[in-house]
């Protein structure tokens, strides 16, 4: 009887430390079947992350309407918040988990056939117009040594693969993270 008690006692304990894990995992959520985290582009933005309210202290600071396209002061206004944006923050509890995540592809390295690194945007015009969003919004995605097949510039696609918080700095645009691809498929919702 003592011997059950104790196994029953075990079991019931190892039940709870599972259930408190699975709640621990700020992603349980949103694990899709294959164990990959379903990702919107707000998941890459801390909750307490506000990058309109620094577009809107700039704003403030240089009262922005009253300024004339070509006024040598918008360019100084740019670089300024390129470098916010630069070093937007990054989700800690994200950082080498494997994620599934939609957008828009600009392609870095590529040949007629292959791409070996892109970035992954969320909106058609990310990292074309000035400024380029929030680094926290540019996924710099590294393939396999064979790349994966070309794709059209700016074809909305679904990557899979690990990311991480690691910055890479591009011409572009600045991303925050990196995701070493596994998989890459035309975007269908």
């Amino acid at each position: 009887m003592h011997h059950r008690l104790i196994l029953l006692l075990s079991l019931l304990g190892l039940l709870a430390s599972t259930t408190l894990h699975a709640e621990a995992d700020p992603w349980a959520a949103k694990l899709n079947p294959a164990g990959l985290i379903l990702l919107t582009w707000d998941d890459l933005m801390p909750p307490d992350y506000d990058a309109d309210a620094q577009v809107e202290a700039l704003n403030k600071k240089y009262n922005l309407e009253q300024l004339e396209d070509d006024d040598p002061k918008v360019r100084a206004i740019q670089a300024e918040l390129r470098a916010l944006w630069d070093h937007a923050p990054t989700v800690a509890s994200l950082d080498g988990r494997r994620v599934r995540l939609p957008g828009l592809v600009i392609p870095l390295e590529a040949d007629a056939k292959r791409m070996s690194e892109f970035l992954l945007v969320p909106y058609f015009g990310a990292c074309i117009h000035v400024p380029p969003p929030p680094a926290n919004q540019v996924v710099y995605v590294r393939t396999a040594a064979d790349g994966v097949p070309v794709r059209e510039f700016y074809e909305a696609v679904w990557v899979e693969g690990t990311l991480r918080s690691e910055h890479h700095a591009n011409d572009t645009g600045d991303a925050s993270y990196t995701l070493d691809v596994e998989r890459v498929e035309s975007y269908e919702e």
